[in-house]
């Protein structure tokens, strides 16, 4: 979002704020989660050496909370998830997906990486090089936000198509 206005930015910096925005994304995560849909409500603050890296928390940390939708599930080791952000901590749905052994592929910064395939019974190790060459970077897309309008005090939905490396990899997988 850009605000032409400081006006509007302030307008803007509320809503996020207030949490008056739907933000969804879509995330490829390895695994199966156990239920089709799961809130993840965990605090999430600064690893302690790695400071540019996040964790969950038991104690301190600030709240983050994420509802994780499963829409498809390949092979038993691939699913695709719809992933709305209540909160909007940094690296939220990352940290929160890795903390219940779901990590994004190709995400390994939080555990995704290639590293990950390993874990996986060797019938899938050709499936998921296939994946991993196709998206060479976190699978996860900012896809819809939706909000009241400042001004008009209408809804709006933006979305965005799904992209070109991740698309070739559900095309892949549905085909596989």
């Amino acid at each position: 979002i850009i605000a032409k206005n400081k006006e509007i930015k302030i307008l803007f910096q509320n809503k996020f704020k207030n949490r008056e925005l739907e933000k969804n994304y879509l995330a490829f995560s390895y695994g199966v989660l156990d239920q089709n849909f799961i809130q993840i409500d965990k605090n999430i603050s600064r690893q302690k050496f790695q400071r540019t890296k996040f964790d969950t928390t038991e104690t301190g940390g600030k709240n983050a909370l994420t509802y994780v939708e499963n829409q498809k599930i390949f092979y038993g080791s691939i699913s695709k998830l719809n992933c709305q952000i209540i909160t909007g901590r940094t690296h939220q749905i990352r940290v929160h997906l890795n903390s219940i052994g779901h990590p994004i592929v190709s995400d390994s910064t939080y555990g995704g990486g290639i590293k990950m395939k390993k874990s996986f019974h060797v019938k899938y190790n050709q499936l998921l090089n296939k994946v991993l060459n196709r998206i060479d970077r976190v699978a996860l897309h900012a896809q819809e936000l939706e909000f009241i309008h400042p001004q008009t005090s209408k809804k709006v939905k933006f979305t965005t198509p799904i992209p070109e490396d991740m698309l070739e990899a559900l095309n892949f997988l549905k085909n596989e």
